[in-house]
């Protein structure tokens, strides 16, 4: 797997129809969030997808790049209330090199388990562009983690049980039920 840029990413989208066509439709339109997942086995990436956030409709339109071509799908922002930040197209971090950067994280905090999958989400937050990543891990196991894209500082480091994680979201009881 090759070190791929999220500049590389956007240059690609940028030259398809569908987004000069987009573009033009939604000139106030702006870069909002890029979205990634990888496979360990595989050694690929099985979905990139960019964001971009349209202020007149406050809707994401996604662009879900395929081999040869893209997907798009217009969805509604998940708070209602809350307007992504725009993101910053210098994007440093290798999208491959999470790996090694998870990797070293979870050698630094003794976790053993295997990454099996990877979930990165690269978003704008208080003016600083952070990784939002997920990894599946072997055991049953999810790491949740937030990286500066600036200095590749871990920010939040948290490793908890699938079934931990799954009786505090969905599918757990109403807080009214003992």
């Amino acid at each position: 797997m090759g070190k791929t840029k999220f500049k590389h990413i956007l240059e690609k989208l940028h030259e398809t129809s569908e987004f000069r066509k987009f573009k033009k439709e939604n000139p106030d339109s702006y870069l909002c969030a890029g979205f990634f997942i990888i496979d360990k086995d595989k050694k690929t990436r099985e979905q990139d997808q960019v964001d971009y956030y349209l202020p007149k409709t406050k809707k994401i339109e996604t662009f879900i790049l395929g081999k040869g071509k893209v997907e798009m799908k217009e969805s509604e922002t998940i708070k209602k209330d809350v307007i992504p930040e725009m993101l910053d197209k210098e994007v440093l971090t290798d999208i491959e090199s999470l790996w090694q950067r998870v990797d070293d994280a979870m050698k630094d905090n003794n976790v053993s388990s295997e990454i099996q999958k990877l979930i990165a989400i690269i978003q704008n937050i208080n003016e600083k562009n952070i990784w939002n990543i997920t990894c599946m891990l072997s055991g049953l196991s999810i790491l949740k983690m937030h990286l500066s894209d600036e200095d590749a500082s871990i920010l939040k480091f948290e490793k908890m049980n699938l079934i931990d994680f799954s009786s505090k979201g969905q599918g757990s009881k109403p807080d009214y039920i003992q």
